[in-house]
């Protein structure tokens, strides 16, 4: 007789074989067999056997359907799927009524009376069968339908897997029972329960006036139920009370009266637009937009949304750089979504345009040569002229003057002509500019002490003149005005950081603020300043002549201004070629030589970057943003970088803004989508099959492919981060004896991951985003009985979220004592000048916002919990407006070590198996956008604006390919908020044991490949 075994055994037994890196776990190979095939072999049965368990209702649904018996396809509706009533309606609608659709409802096991005789009536169709949905005359009482609705009726997660499987499979994988991790939340109920009691004693029913309370109204004369014919004779399907066996209606429905169901509802669409945007230091006011779309929320639910910044390395120049090399990101939206193909995940992707830390777009400024045009001699190209520009760390802006021997410019060269090399290392970078282009900046003062001429229509009018004037002399001269207020040093200071060829400033001299002498260096070494003095009077000019040079122009007349512009523009020497890279090592000197490649002509430079300062920021992006929205829905996070909503819109300049952003585009992010989440066994065989999609590619760098190996993983692999098992799992107890609660929106969260590249720690961030809208029908309808079953039952993930990360709310406020916004606003200790004491999280987000907030009574704690007042819901939120934690591990990107090989140490340390989106394993996920981005690149490759090393060694090629096939550290870990039970069928994996084993089988800290790198 089988051993019993239970859901932990099985769950470690999933996470043995998936340990890896990046978008989706390693593959393991030498187990007993020595046949590389052997893991897609094993996670192949386990899916088929996860389809099986009574918890995966669209793998039953299939079999069900396939072996044509209505009885058990009626039994599988009724009994399976989770009933729900209508908030504040209850079954008033039970008729039509439809919530998530069918698709949906299989998915998560939570479906409407109408839903469920829909899906049966789906099946038996399908199977072959007659049928149609009927509305039943019953005598169902109020107290009787409650008692339908208030049970619990859950389908168990128990896939049928023998003990002898379960080895035979162990063996396979070469599999030990120390991998993976799985385990509940202990007391939950309790600590769920105390903090309800805690929050709402301290509410009175004006602040929960806004929660519906139930009528419960119910049509009993029309009951949703399915007439189906089977040979020849009609038949009865009730599927609203369990109770009802199959082939009776409902035992009060005394005259088996029905009538025909009209139409179901339409489930509501949404369209759900989402966008990225940035900020930079110089226009810190205004945000722009990288990347932005729309899409339906039925394509959005159960799929994936990865914000990527692609690091516009194919695998090859990945196995071959260093982490120094990234210099330009792409901004992409790859969709993922399973049971999808290709060109429908394609359909919904977005790629950008190639940006720089500046946000720049690096192919903006390139003059594409006509097709009948001379490309460059370099055989004419006698001497080079090199001028060496450190900017903000890390670029370094080079510009180029290859001359003939009469000493003109060669024009029509390209990137791929000049070799350039710092301190020894050949750099990679990309060519900004490749005409004489001369960037000028036109500042003007808008005060209104400024003449009229200069203000207003009169500052716009000479700009766009001084514009026109400008492209008569260089046609692809780039012209850009910018207003400031009257502090001319923190302007000028901003706009020597630039990447400006010359600064205009027309001012009147009038200064409100002060000059800071350490940063004179950058005053007298930025690009030139011209001040144009408007009243031409020297008042408030000597003052400013004080602390620094300028060369100054009487600007009272402002045709003569131009015409004197026009003559100092015409002297000065502007390159014809500038080329930008990312160099290393911050306070080192650096010797930079560029030279012609294959003419042995050169020219050397040599600088140092400027000390890390809090105002030398340059141009670069100091804000990064996604933005949800839809109907009159807005969701704003802060990826990385500035939170301007949290400063309301007041910066002050710091370096760990531009650094947080550059680690950002290091890593990446996710957005996930659900309508309730999955259940136990489909998450596990979505998980499962996102492994499968390696196989390709792993199993040609085992048959030493490398080719075919490398073009694999650019086609792209699916990827689901483990930590999605634990954090977007269902609400535990959608229904009680005493409630039912599920979202009546759509779930969301994002998941972040930055790099270590200036911290020494990388950092995981998970975000509930407040889209779910989760309400309570209680059994009482009350609204305190709705809004405190919504709270208790919501508090699950917040208590999941300390359980899983360092940092979370209730981590914060432990042991505090609480108050709520509303009973203590107007009290003289929470004053506005109390309050701008204290962290802006009070007084720029809690009390700005005027939810219903719960927060420390000494405000020495910065997260707080906030309550949906028109829900219920709950959530445990951070600082920074996320309601979610974090996790870092102090692992850190090296900036000369090998990509791949550094983003694999990383996401080692993390143990959450976050992916990195862009490098690592592929350049892109399975929508191959990576290949699109290469095409909008490479298209200019005849220009050759990207400067790359030439190098594709073979040896380091495969070097990568086996880091890539060799399990490093990783385990899949996940935490519960149900029960697990104890699992009492035998030869069925049904309790926490069995899951952990399970678990095990696609999460281990071994490889039975031998590590290259080991």
């Amino acid at each position: 007789m089988e051993a019993k075994f239970n859901r932990r055994e099985f769950i470690e037994l999933v996470g043995i074989g998936s340990a890896g890196l990046s978008f989706s776990p390693l593959l393991l190979s030498g187990c007993d067999s020595k046949d590389p095939s052997v893991p897609f072999g094993v996670w192949k049965e386990m899916i088929a056997a996860l389809e099986q368990s009574p918890d995966h209702l669209p793998g039953r649904r299939n079999t069900l359907v396939a072996a044509k018996d209505p009885k058990a396809m009626a039994e599988f509706v009724r009994d399976s799927l989770q009933m729900i009533p209508e908030v504040g309606q209850f079954l008033h609608n039970a008729n039509r009524w439809s919530l998530y659709g069918t698709e949906g409802a299989l998915r998560c096991g939570l479906a409407t009376p109408r839903e469920k005789a829909e899906i049966l009536k789906d099946m038996l169709i399908e199977a072959g069968f007659e049928a149609k949905v009927v509305l039943e005359a019953t005598e169902i009482t109020e107290e009787d339908a409650k008692h339908i609705v208030f049970r619990e009726n859950d389908a168990a997660f128990a896939p049928p897997i023998s003990k002898k499987q379960l080895k035979k499979w162990k063996r396979l994988l070469g599999a030990n029972d120390t991998n993976g991790s799985v385990h509940q939340i202990p007391g939950l109920d309790e600590k769920c329960t105390q903090l309800a009691d805690e929050l709402v004693s301290q509410l009175d029913e004006k602040q929960y006036a806004a929660i519906r309370p139930n009528s419960f109204r119910f049509h009993k004369n029309e009951v949703p139920s399915v007439v189906y014919v089977q040979d020849g004779t009609e038949k009865y399907a009730h599927v609203f009370d369990s109770r009802v066996a199959v082939g009776q209606l409902h035992p009060s429905n005394k005259g088996n009266m029905f009538k025909d169901a009209p139409k179901i509802s339409e489930v509501r669409e949404e369209e759900i637009k989402i966008s990225l945007t940035y900020r930079t230091a110089i226009d810190y006011w205004e945000e722009r937009e990288l990347l932005s779309g729309t899409w339906k929320l039925s394509d959005l639910t159960g799929s994936t949304m990865q914000i990527l910044f692609m690091k516009n390395m194919d695998f090859t120049q990945q196995a071959t750089k260093s982490i120094s090399d990234i210099s330009t990101f792409t901004p992409c939206f790859s969709y993922q979504k399973f049971d999808t193909d290709l060109s429908f995940m394609e359909e919904r992707s977005l790629v950008g345009e190639p940006i720089s830390l500046e946000g720049d777009e690096i192919l903006q400024h390139i003059v594409v040569q006509e097709d009948n045009a001379k490309p460059g001699d370099i055989s004419r190209v006698k001497s080079i002229e090199v001028k060496a520009h450190p900017m903000t760390f890390p670029k370094v802006k080079l510009e180029l003057f290859p001359k003939d021997k009469s000493g003109a410019i060669v024009e029509g060269l390209s990137a791929a002509n000049f070799t350039i090399t710092d301190n020894g290392k050949t750099m990679n970078g990309w060519l900004e500019q490749n005409v004489l282009s001369p960037r000028i900046m036109l500042l003007y003062d808008t005060s209104l002490s400024m003449p009229v001429e200069y203000r207003g229509d009169g500052a716009r009018d000479f700009s766009e003149s001084l514009e026109e004037m400008v492209k008569e002399m260089y046609p692809h001269a780039r012209v850009t005005s910018k207003a400031t207020t009257s502090n001319i040093y923190t302007s000028l200071l901003k706009a020597k950081q630039s990447s400006q060829d010359l600064i205009l400033y027309a001012t009147d001299g009038h200064n409100d603020d002060q000059f800071q002498t350490e940063y004179k260096d950058v005053y007298e070494s930025g690009p030139p300043a011209i001040l144009l003095n408007v009243y031409n009077v020297d008042t408030f000019y000597k003052h400013l002549r004080e602390n620094f040079e300028f060369k100054e122009i009487p600007a009272d007349d402002q045709e003569k201004t131009k015409t004197e512009i026009q003559k100092i523009i015409s002297q000065m020497s502007f390159p014809p070629y500038v080329l930008t890279y990312h160099s290393f090592e911050e306070e080192k000197e650096h010797r930079i030589n560029v030279s012609i490649k294959e003419r042995g002509i050169s020219d050397e430079a040599t600088i140092t970057f400027p000390p890390p300062n809090d105002l030398y920021l340059g141009e670069r992006i100091i804000g990064l943003y996604v933005e949800i929205s839809w109907r009159n829905n807005k969701i704003k996070r802060t990826l990385a970088g500035w939170d301007n909503y949290l400063d309301k819109d007041r910066i002050t300049p710091s370096r760990k803004y531009i650094d947080d952003v550059h680690e950002m585009m290091l890593g990446g992010a996710m957005l996930a989508f659900e309508r309730e989440a999955p259940t136990l066994s489909v998450r596990l065989s979505e998980y499962l099959r996102s492994l499968l999609s390696n196989e390709e590619w792993f199993m040609a760098q085992q048959a030493n492919d490398t080719q075919k190996a490398v073009d694999a993983l650019e086609k792209g692999t699916l990827g689901y981060p483990p930590l999605l098992l634990t954090m977007m799992q269902p609400l535990s107890g959608h229904t009680t004896g005493e409630s039912v609660t599920y979202p009546t929106q759509f779930r969301s969260c994002l998941l972040r991951m930055k790099a270590g590249y200036y911290q020494n720690k990388s950092k995981v961030l998970f975000d509930y985003l407040p889209t779910a809208k989760y309400t309570s029908i209680s059994k009482s309808g009350s609204k305190r009985d709705n809004l405190y079953e919504t709270i208790k039952k919501t508090a699950q993930f917040a208590f999941l979220e300390e359980s899983e990360f360092d940092d979370s709310a209730v981590k914060q406020l432990e042991g505090h004592e609480l108050v709520c916004l509303h009973n203590i606003r107007n009290e003289p200790e929470y004053g506005y000048n109390i309050l701008k004491s204290k962290h802006k999280v009070f007084q720029n987000r809690i009390f700005r916002e005027n939810q219903l907030s719960f927060f420390e009574k000494k405000m020495t704690v910065t997260s707080y919990y906030e309550v949906d007042k028109n829900t219920g819901e709950l959530r445990g939120v951070l600082p920074d407006g996320s309601g979610g934690g974090s996790s870092s591990t102090i692992e850190q990107l090296k900036a000369l070590d090998n990509v791949i090989k550094e983003y694999q140490k990383v996401l080692a340390g993390i143990q959450l198996m976050m992916m990195i989106p862009g490098a690592a394993t592929s350049a892109a996920p399975i929508v191959a956008l990576y290949s699109m981005t290469l095409v909008k690149l490479y298209a200019f490759a005849t220009e050759a604006i990207i400067l790359m090393n030439p190098d594709k060694l073979e040896g380091q090629v495969n070097m990568a390919l086996k880091e890539l096939a060799c399990n490093v550290y990783k385990s899949i870990i996940m935490t519960f908020i149900g029960k697990m039970g104890t699992g009492k069928a035998q030869g069925v994996i049904n309790t926490m044991d069995g899951l952990e084993n399970l678990i095990a089988m696609s999460g281990g800290n071994f490889s039975f490949l031998p590590c290259p790198s080991a």
